[in-house]
This record gives C-alpha cells, sequence and structure tokens, in this order.
C-alpha cells in the first residue's frame, strides 16, 4: 500500500487543558479496540463539558479518517473534514500553545496532508505537510520529552518518498526531503522516548521494518505485541498476517486473516476485502487453486475499490486454467484492465494477463507455475519435501533461470555457498529472474564476507524496488544493500 497510509496512524493520548487525561485514555483503549462507537460517544461527551478544547475534535477526526481508510466510504471522509476545520479554527483562538498541544496541531495538519494525497491533491498535501513537519522540528530542537514529534517527523520523512515527482521538487526546496532512512532512525528515537504513544510507535515499527527493510523478523515482534494487547484491532491484526505471510509463515498468517473474517465487526470492510485477497494468496502459494480461486472471489463481493482488482482477476484466471477450466479463465482475463493501473499489481496484470489470453497455460506451463510456488514461497524443508517430485530431470525448467535457481536453493540448504554460485553461473539473463539471479548472488557473497562484490551484485539486480515482483519480499534490495554497508 502507499507509504501516505501511514500517515493515519497516529497517538491519541496527550496532556490536554480542560480536558482530564484518565478519560482520553480510555476513548484511546476503546479506540484502538475498534470499539468506534463508544470512542465516539466519550469525545461527544466530553465535548458539551470542554466545548473550546481543539483537541476533542482532532480526536474525532481521528477516528472518523481511520473509518474512511478502512471502508473508502465518502461520509467518513466528509466528518473527518468538518471536524479537522473545527480543530483548526479552536487552535487559531488559542492565545499560547504548550509543547502539546503544539505537537496535536502538527498532527492534525499531518493527518490532514494524508487525507490530500490519499485523493491526488499532492499540493495541498505538501502544503500541509510543511505546517507539520515546521511544529515537529521546533518541538524536537527544543528536546520535547514525549514521542510524538520524533513519530511526526519521522513518519513525514518516510512517507514522502512515494510522493509525485513535482511534488518532491518544491518539497526539498523547501526542506521537506524524501528521506526513508532519516525517517526510521527518528522513529526508533521516539521508541526511546516511549510515553503513552507506544502502541502506535510498535505499529510504525513494525509496518517500516517489513515494507521497507524486509526485516520481518523484528516486524513480527513489534505487531505480536500490540496484536496481543489489542485482539479486536483489525489493523494491527492484518498487518501482522502480512508479515507472517511474508515470511511463509501461512498457517500463522491464515489463522490472524480468519480471526478478521469471523469477526462481528464490520467497521473497516475493505480490511475484510484485503483479508480475504491475501487468503488466496495463501492458498495460490500452496497451489491450491480451488480454495484459492473463492478466496479471490470472495474479495471482490467484499471490496469498495479497483485496486487490486486487476491482480485478483489475473489469479484466478490462473487458478482456472490450473484446474483445466479454460473458458471461465478467459472470462476473467478480459477484466483484468479494470483494475487501478497506477497500482504496480495491477499494471502487471494487464501486460501478464494479454500474453496469458493468448497463450493458455499448456502443461508445462503449469508445471512452471507449481515450482515458482515452491521455490519462491515456502520454507527450507517445505522446499526441501515438495522440489524432487516436481523438478525432476527433463522437466520445463532444465537448463532455464528457474533451473538454476532451483538447483543453487538445494547447495543452499546444505551450505554450500560456492556450489550455489556455481549453479547460478550465467543465470539471470531473462527479465522475469534478472534481479533475483543476482540477489541470490550477492546474499551468497554476504555469507562469504566479500561485501564489495556482494554490492555489485546489488547494483546489477538494478534498483527496481517500486516495481511489481511477485517473487521479491518488499524492501528485500534496501536490506541487501545495507548488509553491504552502503
Amino acid at each position: 500500500m502507499n507509504r501516505l497510509f501511514l500517515l493515519i496512524f497516529v497517538p491519541l493520548t496527550i496532556s490536554r487543558a480542560g480536558t482530564p487525561d484518565s478519560l482520553l485514555e480510555k476513548g484511546d483503549s476503546l479506540f484502538l479496540s475498534s470499539r468506534f462507537n463508544q470512542a465516539l460517544t466519550l469525545l461527544d461527551s466530553l465535548i458539551l463539558q470542554h466545548p473550546e478544547d481543539p483537541a476533542l475534535y482532532c480526536s474525532k477526526a481521528r477516528i472518523y479518517q481511520w473509518l474512511f481508510f478502512g471502508s473508502q466510504d465518502e461520509y467518513f471522509a466528509d466528518l473527518f473534514n468538518s471536524n479537522a476545520q473545527k480543530a483548526v479554527e479552536l487552535f487559531e483562538k488559542q492565545p499560547k500553545l504548550t509543547q502539546k498541544y503544539r505537537y496535536f496541531y502538527g498532527r492534525l495538519y499531518m493527518q490532514m496532508a494524508a487525507m490530500q494525497g490519499y485523493n491526488g491533491a499532492f499540493f495541498g498535501a505538501y502544503l500541509n505537510a510543511r505546517e507539520a513537519v515546521s511544529e515537529f522540528e521546533d518541538l524536537i530542537e527544543k528536546n520535547a520529552g514525549f514521542a510524538g514529534p520524533y513519530l511526526g517527523l519521522g513518519l513525514m520523512k518516510y512517507s514522502m518518498d512515494s510522493l509525485p515527482g513535482m511534488v518532491k521538487f518544491f518539497s526539498g526546496i523547501a526542506g521537506l526531503d524524501a528521506d526513508p532512512d532519516a525517517g526510521l532512525s527518528l522513529l526508533l528515537r521516539g521508541v526511546e522516548k516511549g510515553g503513552t504513544d507506544i502502541t502506535e510507535t510498535f505499529f510504525y515499527a513494525g509496518k517500516i521494518y517489513s515494507d521497507y527493510l524486509a526485516e520481518n523478523d523484528s516486524a513480527e515482534i513489534f505487531l505480536q505485541k500490540i496484536t496481543d494487547k489489542f485482539p479486536d484491532n483489525q489493523m494491527f491484526r492484518y498487518q501482522l498476517a502480512i508479515v507472517l505471510f511474508r515470511k511463509n509463515n501461512y498457517p500463522g498468517a491464515e489463522n490472524n486473516l480468519r480471526k478478521i473474517l469471523d469477526s462481528e465487526n464490520n467497521y473497516l470492510p475493505q480490511t475484510r476485502a484485503y483479508a480475504w485477497f491475501t487468503l488466496g494468496d495463501i492458498f495460490f502459494r500452496q497451489n491450491q487453486f480451488e480454495k484459492a480461486a473463492a478466496c479471490y472471489k470472495s474479495f471482490f463481493k467484499n471490496t469498495t475499490n479497483l485496486s487490486f482488482t486487476g491482480i485478483a482477476n489475473l489469479r484466478i484466471a490462473q487458478c482456472y486454467f490450473m484446474i483445466g477450466n479454460k473458458s471461465e479463465a478467459k472470462k476473467h482475463l478480459i477484466l483484468v484492465d479494470n483494475g487501478n493501473i497506477e497500482l504496480p499489481e495491477d499494471q502487471y496484470a494487464v501486460d501478464t494477463g494479454a500474453r496469458l489470453f493468448n497463450e493458455g497455460m499448456d502443461e508445462n506451463a503449469k508445471l512452471i507455475l507449481k515450482l515458482q510456488n515452491i521455490t519462491f514461497f515456502h520454507n527450507d524443508s517445505s522446499f526441501s519435501d515438495n522440489i524432487s517430485s516436481l523438478a525432476e530431470e527433463g522437466s520445463p525448467v532444465s537448463g532455464s533461470d528457474l533451473g538454476a535457481i532451483i538447483n543453487a536453493r538445494i547447495k543452499l540448504i546444505g551450505k554450500d555457498f560456492h556450489g550455489a554460485l556455481d549453479k547460478l553461473g550465467s543465470a539471470g539473463k531473462s527479465q522475469e529472474y534478472h534481479t533475483l539471479v543476482y540477489l541470490m548472488k550477492a546474499k551468497i557473497f554476504l555469507k562469504l564476507n566479500l561485501k564489495q562484490k556482494a554490492l555489485e551484485m546489488v547494483e546489477t539486480a538494478g534498483d527496481n524496488e517500486e516495481d511489481y515482483n511477485e517473487f521479491i519480499l518488499p524492501g528485500k534490495i534496501n536490506q541487501i544493500r545495507k548488509e553491504c554497508g552502503f
């Protein structure tokens, strides 16, 4: 998902003049437990007692923004905007803002920037981001004793990297340079500060460690802790499921996704839709194509927008090819153009769908798909258990890049690093596997403590982190570069 989406996750509980912290902490707990109506009822009662407190309207705006991103219902977007505007008006009436209020003021502008960025109003997002960054930087310069400003500025620097080029240009002139590494560093400084926003801090840390650095073991630790504390929070649980999915821990990922799907909380229908999509991917990667197709179809029943519908139609078509129903497969291939082509996944579906429609999938193509799933999406024990029955001598992958990758992985399981390099040999000439082959070589050279050679392999692999490559974990290139000391 877009990095701008991160900006909606911001802490609620801070000291506010006129509003008892104990009540705000209660509202925070209700919110994080996905008890949205109860949280809103509490905030409305506090507004009756403290009608001039802008922090209360900020908190309501925060909830409505969460509901909007989880449902795509414009009704919640309107409620966010009205409450945000009311908060701005009340802030402007304040004669002087405390550090906590200044943080809350900056946080509000960060939320508004996230909403505008999500809707494509990037210049407006830039203006609001500039206001937020000014507050955060000043608070950090004054050594604010709480995590909020560090988290806010860190997320801004991390998320700015996803803005279009022209907006980045103007942002750079104003000093709002995109710097994901500096963003993560600031976030970790916020972790050290601690405080009442530790739950959100763990969420940010988990998501960024997974998305940006492919450090999914660290991500799991952060996300498991907050999911255990707030088991009904579907956003936390979904992100945990994604991390487990990326670790090829399919039973763990499925368990968390089932809890979302079995929940009676229907406030976040888009999260439920994505849970169905990811469950489909789990079965697809395990070569259980009938189950996968059923899950992707449930995704279509629940989704509220076109995002990922292209790739879902492609996956359903592949499933039908695999089970021998060519006519149904082609029906779904016709629909791949209906996705959101601004997403790399849906653009990939358009490109691949056109080829599949013309060529179909013969028995060799079906075997190659099964081999890809076993090779790229299974841990060592599962790979070893399944590969021998599929990759026999004379198979369609013999002498191909995929065959070289399979043989290299067998060597790697036995810790034969030089043997693995030998198997990879001159592989990597095909566009489909080029990046993966050179990243494998880079990892092997790191194992041999040859960092310069590893870095050369990373550079040869190419810098395509933003492109869709189903065989490479998000953040993997960044991870290897850091291990090379780059």
